[in-house]
C-alpha cells in the first residue's frame, strides 16, 4: 500500500510557507451522477445489503366498448417481477506517517495544505469514480489496450472508453491518469486477469498519442502476458475493479440501464429476454437516414422514441463536447438563446450545457459532459433513475480519525484512514431512454 511520507511526497508542500492557496491540478465535478435522485427513506444503514421493488408486466384492468347487457370487460392478470438492487462498495484509502502528520500541524498553512493536497483530492478521486460508474455499465473497465500496440512497448497505447467506445477514440476519457494502478483482462466477467492479477503503476499519460486515442507509460516493465483489446481495470497486487465469476464490484450505469439487452442482457435480476418490455432503445447514428451527424431530424426522433415507448419526456440529453458542439450549433439555429433575443428564443444557457425548448413538450437540458462514452448520446427521462444506499460518502469516525497501520501482524508508525460510500443505481423504466451510437467526435 502506498504511503504518504514527508520526504518524497509532502517535501514541495510543507518546506516553503506560504498564505496562498495551494494548486490541485485534479479538476473534478458531477456531470451526470447528480441527475440521479436518492430515494427518500431507503439509506445504507440497517437495511442489509440490497434493495428489493415491484415491477409489473401487464395489466391488472381491462377496458372495452359493450352495448347495454353485455358483461363487462374481464379484468387482466398481471405479473410482478423481482427487481433487487445489489448494493456496491466503494471505498478510497489514505495513509501516512507520524512524521508528517507532525509537520502539517506545525502551522495553519502546512495543516491547510494538507487537508487541501491529500485529503480534498480522495474525495475528489471518489466523486470522479462515481460519477464514472453512474454512465458505464457495471462492469467497471475504464478502457481497453489498443490494436495499434505492440505488446511489451512501454508507452501502452489506450482506446475505448469504458470498454465500449470506438477504436481509437479517447480511451483516456473516463479518468485514466497519473498514479493509477491497473490490471489487465480479457474477458468482461474479470476472469483469467493477466500476470495473475498483479497490478502496474501508471508513470505519466500522454492524450495527445495514437491519434488522441491515449497512451500511458509503466512504471516499470510492462507485463508480457498484456495483450491488444485486453480490458483495463483500477486495481492493486491485493484487489481490484474487476467482475469475480462475472458477478460485477461497481453500480449499474446509464449504458447498462437503457440498453436493448446486448450489453445488459439482465437489469436488476430481470432477464431482458423474457421481459422485453425491460429494453431501453438504441439508434445507430451513423446508418440511413444518418451520418454520424446530430441533426434536428434525430434530435427529434429521439425524443419521439422516448415519448412512444415509455409515455413520458425526454428531460435531459447527455453526449461528449465533440458531438454537444455539433448539437449546440444546429439548436442555436432554430431561435438563438433565449436570454437575449426579443421574443420567440428556444435556447437558454444552463450551468452544465443549454436549455432547449425546441423538442415541443417542455424544456430539455443538453449537457456537456467530459467523461461521456465518445461517439455516443442519451436522451432519457431523469425521473425514471433512483439512488439507494448511502447520501454522501463518509470517512471511517469509529474511534479515532487516523488508525495504526499494522504490517504482518506489527503496528508501524503510520496511520489511515478509508472514505466510503455503498450503494446502488436503478432505473425503474428503461423504455424511458435512448441511446445513439455511432456519432461523429470530429466538429471543431
Amino acid at each position: 500500500m502506498a504511503t504518504i511520507d514527508t520526504l518524497n511526497v509532502l517535501g514541495n508542500a510543507l518546506k516553503v510557507a506560504t498564505p496562498l492557496p495551494m494548486q490541485n491540478s485534479i479538476i473534478t465535478r458531477s456531470s451526470f451522477y447528480d441527475l440521479i435522485k436518492q430515494a427518500v427513506g431507503i439509506t445504507a444503514r440497517r437495511q442489509g445489503r440490497r434493495t428489493e421493488d415491484s415491477t409489473q408486466f401487464g395489466s391488472a384492468y381491462s377496458v372495452g366498448s359493450r352495448f347495454e347487457r353485455e358483461p363487462m370487460p374481464v379484468a387482466g392478470t398481471p405479473i410482478f417481477e423481482l427487481a433487487v438492487y445489489q448494493w456496491k462498495k466503494t471505498a478510497a484509502t489514505v495513509q501516512t506517517t507520524w512524521e508528517s502528520l507532525e509537520e502539517a500541524v506545525e502551522g495553519p498553512t502546512a495543516f491547510g495544505s494538507f487537508l487541501s493536497m491529500i485529503l480534498m483530492p480522495i474525495v475528489e478521486d471518489l466523486s470522479d469514480d462515481l460519477n464514472r460508474q453512474s454512465i458505464g455499465f457495471g462492469a467497471g473497465p475504464l478502457c481497453r489496450i489498443s490494436d495499434n500496440w505492440t505488446p511489451g512497448n512501454n508507452p501502452v497505447l489506450i482506446d475505448r472508453a469504458y470498454g465500449l467506445g470506438a477504436d481509437d477514440v479517447n480511451g483516456w476519457i473516463s479518468g485514466i491518469r497519473r498514479g493509477m494502478g491497473l490490471v489487465a483482462g480479457p474477458i468482461l466477467s474479470g476472469g483469467s486477469l493477466r500476470n495473475g492479477g498483479q497490478a502496474v503503476r501508471i508513470l505519466s499519460v500522454n492524450l495527445a498519442s495514437n491519434a488522441g486515442a491515449g497512451a500511458f507509460t509503466i512504471d516499470g516493465v510492462v507485463p508480457t502476458e498484456w495483450g491488444v483489446d485486453d480490458y483495463l481495470w483500477l486495481g492493486d497486487d491485493q484487489a481490484n475493479d474487476a467482475p469475480v465469476n462475472g458477478v460485477e464490484k461497481k453500480m449499474m450505469g446509464a449504458r447498462g440501464f437503457f440498453d436493448d439487452g446486448t450489453i445488459v442482457s439482465t437489469l436488476q435480476n430481470i432477464s431482458r429476454t423474457s421481459y422485453p418490455e425491460y429494453n431501453g432503445f438504441v439508434i445507430d447514428g451513423s446508418a440511413s437516414p444518418y451520418s454520424g451527424v446530430p441533426t434536428n431530424k434525430l434530435l427529434h426522433r429521439v425524443h419521439d422514441e422516448v415519448r412512444i415507448r415509455s409515455k413520458r419526456r425526454v428531460s435531459h440529453i447527455c453526449t461528449t463536447p465533440g458531438v454537444y458542439r455539433g448539437i449546440f450549433g444546429v439548436q442555436a439555429a432554430l431561435g438563438g438563446f433565449g436570454a437575449t433575443m426579443p421574443s420567440g428564443g428556444t435556447l437558454s444557457i444552463g450551468s452544465k450545457g443549454v436549455v432547449s425548448n425546441a423538442f415541443g413538450s417542455g424544456p430539455v437540458e443538453i449537457r456537456n459532459v467530459p467523461e461521456w462514452i465518445p461517439g455516443t448520446l442519451l436522451a432519457f427521462d431523469a425521473s425514471s433513475l433512483v439512488r439507494f444506499g448511502m447520501e454522501t460518502p463518509e470517512w471511517d469516525d469509529h474511534g479515532d480519525f487516523w488508525k495504526p497501520v499494522t504490517v504482518g501482524g506489527s503496528r508501524v508508525d503510520e496511520w489511515y484512514n478509508i472514505l466510503r460510500m455503498r450503494g446502488q443505481l436503478g432505473c425503474r423504466e428503461p423504455r424511458a431512454g435512448v441511446w445513439v451510437t455511432g456519432l461523429l467526435e470530429t466538429d471543431a
